[in-house]
């Protein structure tokens, strides 16, 4: 699988319930794909997870990583190094997670379309606000991490890039 990050910022106003942040998946088990998630209790957390079809990966953000009513910065990336702790979760430019060293075995790819704020099937919705969501096919680095929280525009001349960018409050 190949390396990729997702940025975005979130403004959460509810602390209950599972919801889907931003998705390529149509759900676990049989599905390949991944996907962002706000945690399912009052732990306020954000989920990233692979999977192949049959194992999820995952790394979780700690408890309280994402506040009520307050702009939050949170940037997913993915090493495409075929293990676990390839897996990082930034929020507000600091490095908050990586995941535990596990082999990631067979394919990520699916055909679904990216999902922004609910599931393909229209569940899960997230209630609250985002802004300013881009999706890059390179690992980014925590400088860039950091010029991104910062406002600054990245700009890569190898090694891929930004593939698609959503800059509004939903």
């Amino acid at each position: 699988t190949d390396p990729f990050s997702v940025a975005y910022r979130i403004k959460d106003i509810v602390k209950a319930g599972n919801s889907n942040l931003v998705t390529k998946f149509t759900g676990l088990g049989s599905n390949a794909g991944w996907g962002m998630f706000r945690d399912t209790d009052a732990n306020a957390r954000v989920v990233f997870r692979l999977s192949n079809g049959t194992t999820t990966y995952q790394v979780v953000s700690t408890v309280g990583s994402i506040p009520l009513e307050i702009w939050t910065h949170v940037v997913c990336t993915f090493s495409g190094n075929s293990d676990q702790n390839g897996l990082k979760v930034y929020i507000n430019s600091i490095l908050n997670n990586t995941g535990a060293s596990l082999a990631i075995t067979g394919s990520l790819l699916n055909a679904n379309s990216v999902v922004v704020g609910a599931s393909s099937a229209g569940a899960s919705i997230f209630t609250g606000q985002m802004a300013d969501v881009q999706i890059w096919n390179v690992e980014l680095t925590s400088t860039e991490v950091t010029d991104l929280f910062n406002g600054k525009q990245i700009t890569r001349t190898t090694n891929g890039g930004r593939i698609g960018l959503m800059d509004c409050v939903a």
